[in-house]
């Protein structure tokens, strides 16, 4: 069995090495998942897993008092209230920091999908400006005629 103590994305040139990492058992707690509830959580066709439409949408809609957590925890395998944070935790630092640097090279971009849209942004930014600007003088400078 080959074990990779920085996952499998440490395998990537250059590596990802950092939390968080891939696999959401690689947290910085142990989650203490089961084979079976990592079958749960990983059925493309559960509207309670980690890998399906819905089922992404309703683990970011999970709160501690809410009818959705409770669904979660108990269509998973009854997930401890320990496994739930684990989850909770992980899955948008993945989405932030993971998915951004597997976007960037899967789609050959410049730089990472949040840095290039703060980039565009601020260049319409700017150039919407500077046209604004540039407007308004020629307005004033054709009223002075």
């Amino acid at each position: 069995m080959n074990v990779l103590p920085l996952g499998f994305l440490s395998q990537l040139d250059p590596p990802i090495l950092e939390y968080p990492y891939f696999e959401i058992g690689l947290t910085e707690v142990p989650t203490g998942l089961t084979v079976s509830q990592c079958e749960l959580l990983w059925d493309e066709t559960s509207l309670y897993s980690l890998v399906s439409a819905q089922g992404v949408q309703n683990w970011y809609q999970a709160e501690s008092d809410t009818t959705i957590y409770e669904s979660l925890r108990t269509n998973n395998g009854n997930l401890t209230t320990n496994q739930m944070n684990a989850i909770t935790d992980w899955l948008p630092r993945f989405r932030d920091f993971i998915v951004n640097k597997l976007a960037k090279e899967e789609l050959s971009l410049p730089m990472e999908p949040y840095d290039l849209g703060s980039t565009i942004f601020m260049g319409l930014g700017a150039g919407g400006g500077v046209l604004a600007l540039l407007g308004v003088l020629l307005l004033a400078l054709s009223r002075r005629k």
